[in-house]
């Protein structure tokens, strides 16, 4: 039921208050069985845009200034554009909605596929299925299904729920299973499907497609393949460089660390500040000639390095790169710097010709 005035105050605009309060007297007037269904639509109705929707009424665990907090699903920029230019790209298309995610650490992309997966879920009826490579990184996917499913206001009931499964009073099902079962998905039928940090799965070319020959290739149907890079091989990379050139159904998208606003540290005066920005050294003044980086990102930047990755830049590049080329040229611990890598090819004169040389001697054949 929709809670008290002082809690919908936190979250919500007057006007919005006033809507959920007088929603929240008529459904009392209404008997118990009616009320879920009724204020379901309700809502819907308030909030018709799908993201919005999500906002709205998804309440998420998230890491607090003291501890795990639960607050609303705000989507941040990463999100945002996330799904505008996978979600929405597709929809528009009228082609199924297929998308590869290469990106940084902790931008929210396993948190927003979890509320969105449970969102078609509970308004579609859909079958989904959610893969990781072990146990705990599953169950906590699967815990943020069922999280929201907890928090909702009128929570559709449960038919079954147990450790890899909660079936809704619908028909629709949210499945969780790890990526050490080779056979995952075989013999079943999914609309849904989110495959977490692939890199790290054991034989993950043929779990992948066993996963896949469970969802048809329909419109109404999305696969979202999300993760870190983990070295420049492996179905990931093979995946992510298909897309890439066009090939294939999947939607490329990558996300770098410096989407996130929080990646930033303050300076205590102008004076620190002004000193900080002489003591960048090369790399740092090559990002924030490309990125447009602010001096407060590269200083998290380079507190991140020393305090939490051992002072090495190459561990920074593998969980936070900038691009994509960053990202896999880093991870497979190569000979040559990364950046002075990129330098150079970046920098590289175009050749005047391609082609093929072939000479021919008078009287040989």
């Amino acid at each position: 039921m929709i809670p008290t005035a002082d809690f919908l105050e936190q979250w919500y605009e007057p006007q919005e208050v006033g809507e959920l309060l007088q929603l929240k007297s008529v459904l009392s007037r209404m008997p118990e069985h009616e009320q879920g269904l009724r204020g379901r639509a309700a809502l819907r109705a308030m909030w018709p845009d799908e993201v919005q929707y999500i906002e709205k009424t998804h309440f998420i665990k998230t890491k607090g200034d003291d501890g795990i907090v639960v607050k609303q699903l705000r989507l941040n920029y990463a999100q945002q554009r996330f799904h505008k230019d996978v979600i929405v790209k597709c929809r528009k298309e009228k082609r199924p909605i297929r998308g590869i995610i290469l990106k940084a650490r902790q931008l929210g992309f396993s948190t927003y596929i979890q509320s969105w997966q449970f969102e078609q879920v509970d308004r579609l009826g859909l079958n989904a299925l959610t893969l990781s490579y072990d146990e705990p990184s599953t169950n906590e996917l699967f815990g943020k299904s069922k999280h929201v499913h907890r928090k909702l206001w009128f929570p559709q009931k449960l038919f079954r729920d147990s450790s890899e499964a909660i079936e809704l009073e619908n028909g629709g099902a949210v499945h969780a299973r790890t990526s050490g079962n080779l056979s995952a998905g075989r013999g079943d039928t999914y609309q849904v499907m989110h495959c977490s940090e692939v890199p790290m799965w054991a034989a993950a070319g043929e779990t992948l497609t066993s996963a896949k020959q469970a969802i048809s290739f329909s419109p109404a149907t999305a696969v979202f393949i999300e993760s870190t890079a983990k070295g420049a091989v492996g179905e990931f990379y093979d995946a992510w460089n298909t897309a890439e050139k066009g090939r294939g159904s999947y939607v490329p998208f990558f996300a770098p660390w410096f989407w996130d606003p929080t990646y930033s540290l303050d300076f205590g005066s102008t004076d620190e500040r002004n000193h900080f920005g002489k003591s960048l050294d090369l790399s740092e003044r090559r990002l924030v000639e490309r990125h447009k980086l602010t001096l407060e990102q590269v200083k998290w930047r380079r507190f991140k390095i020393v305090d939490d990755l051992e002072g090495s830049e190459a561990k920074f590049r593998q969980e936070f790169p900038s691009t994509p080329k960053e990202a896999f040229l880093t991870t497979g611990s190569p000979v040559f710097k990364a950046d002075m890598v990129s330098t150079l090819e970046d920098n590289a004169t175009r050749p005047l010709w391609q082609g093929d040389i072939a000479l021919e001697f008078a009287g040989y054949e």
